[in-house]
């Protein structure tokens, strides 16, 4: 099965309520880019500022937003990231993400009534696949590789 066969099942196999959203690296050169592509595919309000403060009170609202459209609070969030060797060529802005990845997770989990799991599915060729468990690695977010 290819990665994106594997991506194209996702919906079906994912438990009911959860939330999935899917995007290719190569929009997320910058985080610019990253909070542009991240306000479309989340459906972030108008009032979205652009800056990281914005970001994180908006990956924070994501039950809110759900909740405001009609629909049921969410059981889960999930983003795919495709490409993901070409997520973020800054290294600051790298570190940037993977920390707030875990703070949007740790949100989600302790905090967010009721709670729900938020995670990131990377995928990458199988020949850059090392890169990103390095590039993870080195900034204490080691992911679980899966080969499909």
């Amino acid at each position: 099965m290819s990665t994106d066969d594997a991506i194209a099942t996702l919906p079906a196999s994912l438990p009911d309520g959860v939330e999935l959203r899917v995007t290719d690296a190569a929009r997320l050169r910058t985080r610019r880019a990253l909070f542009t592509e991240f306000a479309r595919i989340w459906t972030f309000p108008d009032y979205f500022g652009n800056n990281a403060d914005a970001f994180d009170e908006c990956m924070r609202d994501l039950d809110e937003f759900a909740r405001d459209a009609g629909r049921p609070t969410p059981t889960g969030y999930l983003t795919v990231i495709t490409g993901a060797q070409r997520l973020l060529t800054s290294t600051q802005e790298f570190a940037w993400f993977a920390d707030s990845i875990a703070f949007y997770r740790d949100h989600y989990r302790d905090v967010a009534s009721p709670p729900a799991p938020f995670a990131v599915l990377l995928t990458a060729p199988e020949a850059a696949r090392p890169e990103v468990v390095d590039r993870w690695g080195s900034v204490g977010m080691p992911p679980v590789s899966v080969s499909v």
